[in-house]
């Protein structure tokens, strides 16, 4: 029988699944301040096309809203991580209104972040309705991603590479952040929600 009820995983960090940080390449270091937003459009995760169909929804949603620069997804899978395909700049990171979410890269793969990434191509506050009421609901963003920027190697936790719906017969789940916070939860909110399930993305200036 298939189920289509999302299931929620708890995303432990080490203890449950080792995760751990992927290693710095220098030649992704980059200078200069960048520009983040959340999308106002909503995806299914099983239907993002891979990393390379989610960054080109970023690229997108940055061009219908005529921004200067080049945008990818925060977004991993099990064969490449947000922290070893995004540029790591030494400038801040802000909101498209120059609110600053980190001072640096290194600053942006800590725990906190000065704000949340709320805001989305058009300006405007990203407010869909909120998913996973078992941890106070969240505004649901895939990411595939922890904190420090590695793949977080639970299972069911990136919709087979993000090109799957189901798999084996089942609806499969995808690790979501929440737009809404600015602790580690920004990423890792404790919620894979199902495959068919909606989310937007975060897309970041390289």
């Amino acid at each position: 029988m298939k189920s289509s009820i999302p299931i929620l995983l708890v995303s432990l960090s080490a203890a449950c699944t080792g995760v751990s940080s992927d290693p710095i390449d220098e030649g992704l270091s980059v200078l200069g301040d960048k520009h983040m937003f959340v999308t106002s459009e909503t995806y299914q995760g099983g239907l993002l096309g891979g990393l390379d169909g989610a960054d080109a929804k970023c690229a997108d949603r940055a061009h219908a809203a005529g921004l200067i620069g080049r945008y990818k997804a925060w977004l991993s899978d099990a064969h490449a991580s947000a922290a070893t395909r995004l540029t790591h700049s030494s400038g801040t990171y802000s909101l498209l209104d120059e609110t600053l979410v980190a001072a640096s890269w290194g600053d942006l793969v800590r725990t906190n972040l000065e704000h949340a990434i709320d805001l989305d191509e058009r300006h405007h506050v990203y407010s869909p309705p909120e998913t996973c009421g078992i941890v106070g609901g969240i505004a649901a963003v895939w990411t595939g991603t922890v904190a420090d920027g590695s793949y977080t190697l639970g299972p069911g936790t990136e919709c087979g590479g993000w090109t799957e719906l189901q798999h084996d017969g089942f609806y499969g789940n995808g690790l979501a952040g929440n737009a809404h916070a600015s602790d580690s939860h920004w990423t890792d909110s404790l919620c894979s929600p199902t495959c068919t399930d909606h989310a937007a993305l975060y897309c970041i200036e390289q």
